[in-house]
């Protein structure tokens, strides 16, 4: 039924994910093997996205990104907010608003706009790359009784059904960067048959699978998959229906445990 699908939709938002669209603010020409070339940005590879290498920055991560405006973490200078109106200006967290002004001797210049002084971007000690490469993690498991839970009510034509959820386990594999979350629920409703009322019981399980990746600053969504399954009673028959959804391009960075 229709009504399975807005549920699975509903409870990926009590889940806390969030659906992001294609980043078009670098405006940029796929190069091949990851090289882009950006309308303002330069040229930078997108091989370990969100990370990408910047032909003059180098490791930067595209923390958050729309169609006119993108933050970006730098190993050296931090937090930095530019447009593509503004750029090569970028506002520092700290500094407030720098130009780039180019390399000198393989350092970065930026123009401090609030001292009028050049900043001078030193070379990471002993020139490594910055990316981290990802190393095992552990397997966990949690598992909770939901004690005040949220009802998510389905109505159709012929159909009122409300899910109340009261068990969730979470759990999370390192040598994957897969985290799956199981939430169990009681079904309860009527539904109509040739004009007569029948009331409906029965349970639903909720299924979200979610890919991870790991940089520097922890652990991020890639995608998500999710499942609804059902089974329920009514009029002495027995129903069972599955939905599924396929998520990705998620610009959340950080994901919490």
């Amino acid at each position: 039924m229709k009504g399975f699908l807005l549920t699975l939709l509903l409870i990926m938002v009590l889940l806390g994910t969030a659906l992001s669209g294609q980043h078009s603010v670098f405006d940029a020409e796929d190069l091949g093997g990851g090289y882009m070339q950006s309308a303002w940005f330069a040229q930078y590879n997108t091989e370990h996205y969100p990370w990408i290498y910047h032909e003059e920055h180098g490791w930067m991560l595209v923390a958050k990104a729309d169609a006119y405006q993108i933050w970006l973490w730098d190993a050296c200078v931090g937090w930095l907010w530019t447009t593509p109106d503004a750029y090569p200006a970028l506002f520092n967290n700290l500094s407030g608003w720098v130009g780039y002004q180019g390399k000198e001797d393989d350092n970065r210049r930026f123009w401090d706009f609030s001292v009028e002084e050049v900043l001078t971007d030193e070379a990471v000690p002993g020139d490594l790359l910055y990316f981290p490469v990802p190393g095992p993690f552990e397997y966990y498991r949690w598992t909770y009784e939901i004690v005040d839970s949220q009802t998510v009510t389905v109505t159709d034509t012929d159909l009122s059904m409300s899910m109340t959820f009261d068990f969730v386990e979470i759990s999370f594999d390192g040598s994957t960067l897969e985290r799956s979350t199981v939430l169990d629920a009681d079904i309860s409703g009527y539904g109509i048959i040739e004009g007569t009322q029948y009331p409906l019981t029965g349970n639903a399980t909720a299924v979200a699978t979610e890919q991870m990746g790991w940089n520097a600053l922890g652990i991020y969504q890639t995608s998500i998959d999710g499942r609804l399954m059902t089974e329920f009673i009514l009029a002495g028959f027995t129903f069972e229906g599955m939905e599924r959804a396929t998520m990705s391009g998620f610009d959340e960075i950080l994901v919490g445990f």
